[in-house]
């Protein structure tokens, strides 16, 4: 690698969009708009900045913490008396985050949404969660082309003339969102309606640039579905906390798996190795696990912090299978499954 600030390199390991996936994404996008715009008279501000604030802190965006650290504050949603019944709301933006709103984790949370409430405020969720995503990709992909690929260290897997029309096109954006978390430090606090009147111009801001992009993905799903590629932004490498190195296994990594209930099913079958050490075996596809980054062949050292000691791969499917919520899984990830 090329030598470049520390700040370039981070940059670069940010979850980024490629092409086909700031295509598809866009297009995702511009059909919700409906339920995005209506979404500051159908949800409270503190249920808006729950999901959003949730999507944001997966994404490990710069603007969109920028943002957010002004918004919590002017929701109210950092007031005790606003924390009530916020969970499933903050659940659903979490897990949408780790999964860029596909899978059916995120579907059966939808689906209890829709139950709790009505079907119009699962979608108006899914707008506020989707917008946040685009912020979120939006910045750290303009980040990673002025931090990265400008200072000679971009990721292999990007494509440089997607990087330029992609900063040509949303840099006046990416510097007036900027100017705007400026302004939003100078507002006061718990202020509800004030919110809902800054979302809603920052979400008509929003759609004037996401149209144009998705009708152009429209235009381009035949060289998208042509061209072979996956409509999935590039992995937040950053989304992997490295933790204490254990010499027995290597470099271990805590990764984060949100089970909505009891029934949900992680996806994991495991075994032990020749050391005795338990061992991811096979993924199910379209699973919880399959969008977690959980890898065959993971050696899976603990559980929510708790070490795997003289723990069969059986206790710990049990473990699993009664569990909800997030759970905290740390591995070691190898390249390939060891005998």
């Amino acid at each position: 690698m090329s030598s470049s600030s520390p700040t370039s390199d981070a940059a670069a390991e940010k979850k980024l969009w490629t092409w086909q996936s700031a295509l598809v994404d866009h297009i995702r996008i511009m059909v919700r708009l409906p339920f995005l715009l209506a979404a500051p008279w159908v949800l409270t501000a503190p249920q808006i900045e729950s999901v959003q604030s949730s999507v944001c802190d997966i994404n490990f965006s710069n603007i969109g913490h920028a943002w957010h650290r002004h918004m919590k504050r002017i929701s109210g949603i950092e007031n005790n008396r606003t924390k009530t019944n916020l969970d499933d709301f903050l659940l659903y933006g979490k897990t949408f985050g780790i999964s860029d709103g596909t899978g059916y984790n995120v579907e059966e949370l939808g689906t209890a949404m829709k139950e709790q409430h009505s079907q119009f405020v699962m979608h108006a969720v899914e707008g506020v969660a989707i917008q946040q995503m685009w912020m979120d990709l939006m910045g750290n992909t303009i980040l990673a082309f002025l931090r990265g690929t400008l200072y000679g260290s971009p990721r292999k897997e990007q494509n440089r003339i997607f990087e330029v029309i992609f900063f040509a096109y949303y840099f006046i954006l990416y510097l007036f969102l900027w100017v705007e978390c400026r302004f939003l430090a100078t507002l006061p606090s718990n202020n509800p309606t004030l919110y809902k009147v800054i979302t809603v111009i920052h979400y008509i801001i929003s759609s004037i640039f996401v149209i144009p992009f998705g009708i152009a993905g429209l235009g381009m799903l035949p060289f998208y579905i042509i061209s072979g590629g996956e409509a999935q932004p590039l992995p937040s490498r950053g989304s992997y906390v490295p933790i204490a190195e254990d010499v027995s296994v290597g470099a271990t990594y805590a990764i984060d798996l949100v089970k909505p209930t009891v029934d949900s099913k992680v996806g994991l079958r495991m075994g032990f190795n020749s050391k005795r050490q338990i061992r991811i075996t096979s993924i199910k596809p379209n699973s919880i696990a399959s969008v977690s980054g959980l890898r065959v062949g993971d050696t899976i050292v603990a559980v929510n912090g708790k070490k795997l000691t003289n723990v069969s791969s059986e206790k710990l499917t049990k473990y699993f299978r009664k569990s909800t919520g997030v759970l905290t899984i740390t591995v070691a990830h190898v390249g390939k499954m060891d005998p």
